[in-house]
């Protein structure tokens, strides 16, 4: 269980973190130099949106030269569950009990996703000290790996992925949705597309494609709209699933 939280308080994920801190309860110091912090602490986290620019690769290799733990999450290559997994494994294989945060200042959401983020792994940590072992559900083997997941470039990419997480009775609701419905879902799932995909917080590909796909868009159309309707038209062209009319 983390006892203390070490931040600087300048950037997005370190404004994050204090917040956690007084929300969860946990013991923020707010201040001193990113290295004086690395080494206070017995693990750094660095989260950020794509490939940290200086000077966080050098704080890195300064932290691995002081034999501190450090790990560096991506927020463009994984999406919020998992890499709140993989920070409470990480915490949990370390024995992090003093755990300073930072990185690099991002979108406009990603305080809010820093957030998360963290909270989800500071509170799977305390499920796994309440009843140890839990966090082995949240493994991909025995090595204790945290699973990743690759954010979808492409409309069709994004709509292979809703398909694979469907049972047989959703597919079949979505394939018979009218356009009135499909919008009203699109509306409920903007937030888990933007957590789970990065759609409109980063993943320019994937908003750039939905654009296209959507070509010239009634008023109200959002990009969510274009990934469920490819999934729609996926679901009615199987020989399975037919729309009842």
């Amino acid at each position: 269980m983390i006892d203390r939280i070490l931040t600087s308080g300048q950037t997005a994920p370190e404004r994050a973190a204090i917040e956690v801190a007084r929300l969860l309860d946990i013991e923020c110091d707010n201040g001193g130099s990113e290295r004086e912090n690395a080494v206070m602490a017995e693990g750094t986290l660095v989260i950020s949106e794509g490939r940290p620019a200086a000077p966080f690769p050098d704080l890195l290799n300064f932290i691995r030269s002081q034999g501190r733990h450090c790990l560096h999450v991506d927020m463009m290559t994984t999406t919020a569950f998992a890499a709140a997994r993989a920070i409470a494994a990480w915490i949990q294989d370390e024995r992090v009990r003093t755990l300073h945060v930072t990185g690099p200042d991002a979108g406009p959401e990603f305080p809010l996703t820093v957030s998360d983020v963290l909270q989800t792994a500071l509170r799977l940590v305390h499920v796994d000290t309440a009843m140890p072992g839990a966090l082995a559900l949240f493994h991909d083997d025995a090595r204790g790996r945290a699973l990743t997941v690759t954010v979808p470039q492409t409309v069709h990419q994004a709509a292979e992925i809703l398909l694979s997480r469907l049972d047989f009775q959703d597919r079949s609701r979505i394939a018979n949705m009218s356009d009135r419905k499909l919008a009203g879902m699109a509306d409920s799932m903007k937030r888990y597309m933007m957590s789970e995909f990065r759609l409109g917080v980063g993943n320019d590909a994937l908003l750039d494609s939905c654009r296209r796909a959507l070509g010239e868009p009634e008023k109200g159309q959002a990009p969510e709209w274009a990934i469920l309707a490819e999934l729609r038209r996926k679901l009615r062209s199987t020989n399975v699933l037919k729309v009842v009319k």
